[in-house]
C-alpha cells in the first residue's frame, strides 16, 4: 500500500457500555455480551464483570449496534439496533 485514506467517521472512537442486573436488581457477572453491527463479519464475545455486572466494548466505529445478552438461567435478550 502506497497511500491510505482515513475517513474520520470510520475511526474507532465509540464505546458500547452498560450493566446487567437480575430481576431483583442484583448485578449479574459472567453474562455473555455480543455487540454487533451489520458491517461486522464476526462478533467478538465479551462478558460482564463479576460483582458489578458491567461491560464496556470498544473502541468501535460510531454507528448502529445490536447488543445481545446471554445470561445463564435466563432467556437471551436483544437490544437494538441503536446508535
Amino acid at each position: 500500500i502506497t497511500r491510505a485514506l482515513l475517513v474520520p467517521g470510520a475511526l474507532s472512537s465509540a464505546f458500547v457500555e452498560g450493566s446487567v442486573v437480575d430481576p431483583d436488581g442484583k448485578p449479574m457477572g459472567s453474562v455473555t455480551v455480543l455487540v454487533a453491527t451489520p458491517a461486522m463479519r464476526g462478533v467478538p464475545i465479551h462478558w460482564t464483570e463479576e460483582g458489578t455486572g458491567r461491560f464496556k466494548v470498544g473502541p468501535v466505529p460510531p454507528g448502529s449496534y445490536t447488543v445481545t445478552l446471554q445470561p445463564r438461567g435466563f432467556a437471551q435478550t436483544v437490544f437494538g439496533p441503536r446508535d
